[in-house]
């Protein structure tokens, strides 16, 4: 064999080997979409290629097979830091794909919030400007004496007033729960007691709307059997029943309101005495929500086609509200479509166990 033709040769078979090693290296790259794998495919191409040319050289130089293990320990050396190299690349290359995704979900995050933040702002302008301007009217009215029933002008300004210093409150109560600046006071509650109470405060204004509420009657009538409660702030579950409350009976009709018994199903999600759950149920009669809608019913400001609440002013904060309170005190609610309208569910966790003698 000339030495031209072994130069051949193990040019030949160095390159053949790199172009098998790179060529299924990269086409399993591709596949995966890693880049960290696309790393090492270089390095391992290289090697493929000089152990080939190894193999073919001590072939042509007719070494002897001690000579031929020696130089393929010495390549074997070689291919040993060349793949940890590799490897220590692909680690840090990791961590920056791991720190440019978190950057981006970061990112996209920041936008949505923003985003909210404007609609909300948006939202909160007009609701803001119909009252003022009725304000101002009035005012002006009142003035200049040409008020009809200066009476029922200063009614109507304590209405717009009270109103929009509702909106105000639930924004200020909504940056605070956001914040995390809310304290919870954390006590066990009975939830019928507490349903009983948030009822009795909207009854005047269900029945101003035409709406009936009814109390699912309690079940626990067996003193032998422990009455649902709720390790939870006071405070924070009346206004979370309260403002749902307030939400199911501005359609009219009939609204349910049932006390639901321990579930013992999510105990590792919640917190509490017995790792349950208990909760409350609101079934209204607002003939439904369109399911796209659902999602978003949580959301600061937002509104589906058809207004919840026909003819008021509000932000569309109440619900938000109630979603933040609900997550400070490490429950969930969810809200579903019915027959006749929409059943929104508390779930909180467990308190003490109280009997229903000890009511």
């Amino acid at each position: 064999m000339t030495p031209v033709t072994a130069l051949l040769l193990a040019f030949g078979a160095g390159a053949a080997g790199g172009a098998v090693v790179g060529a299924v290296g990269w086409g399993a790259a591709r596949r995966a979409r890693s880049l960290r794998l696309a790393v090492m495919v270089p390095p391992a191409a290289a090697i493929a290629a000089v152990v080939a040319s190894v193999v073919v050289s001590t072939q042509a130089m007719y070494l002897t097979v001690e000579q031929t293990w020696l130089m393929l320990a010495a390549c074997a050396g070689g291919a040993v830091v060349g793949l940890l190299t590799a490897v220590l690349l692909a680690r840090r290359v990791r961590r920056l794909e791991d720190g440019v995704a978190r950057e981006r979900i970061a990112r996209a995050a920041s936008d949505q919030s923003e985003r909210a933040r404007r609609q909300l702002v948006a939202a909160l302008t007009h609701d803001l400007r119909t009252p003022l301007a009725g304000i101002r009217a009035m005012a002006e009215a009142l003035e200049d004496g040409v008020a009809v029933d200066s009476d029922d002008y200063l009614r109507r300004i304590r209405d717009e007033v009270d109103r929009t210093a509702t909106m105000v409150d639930d924004l200020f109560e909504l940056a605070r729960l956001q914040a995390g600046l809310t304290p919870q006071h954390p006590q066990d509650v009975r939830l019928q007691d507490a349903v009983e109470q948030a009822v009795l405060l909207v009854s005047p204004l269900a029945a101003e709307r035409g709406a009936v509420i009814h109390i699912a009657e309690d079940r626990l009538v067996d003193e032998s059997r422990m009455a649902p409660t709720s390790r939870v702030d006071p405070v924070s579950l009346h206004r979370v029943l309260l403002n749902l409350l307030v939400n199911a009976v501005q359609g009219g009709g009939r609204v349910e309101v049932s006390v639901l018994d321990e579930d013992r199903g999510t105990g590792g999600l919640m917190h509490g005495g017995t790792g349950g759950t208990v909760g409350v149920r609101v079934d209204d009669s607002c003939g439904g929500i369109p399911e796209a809608d659902l999602v978003h019913l949580f959301e600061a400001g937002w509104r589906g086609q058809r207004a919840r609440t026909p003819g008021s002013s509000g932000a569309g904060l109440g619900l938000t509200v109630v979603h933040e309170l609900v997550r400070a005190a490490a429950g969930r609610i969810t809200v579903t479509n019915t027959a006749r309208g929409c059943r929104f569910e508390v779930r909180l966790p467990c308190g003490a166990e109280v009997s229903a003698a000890d009511r």
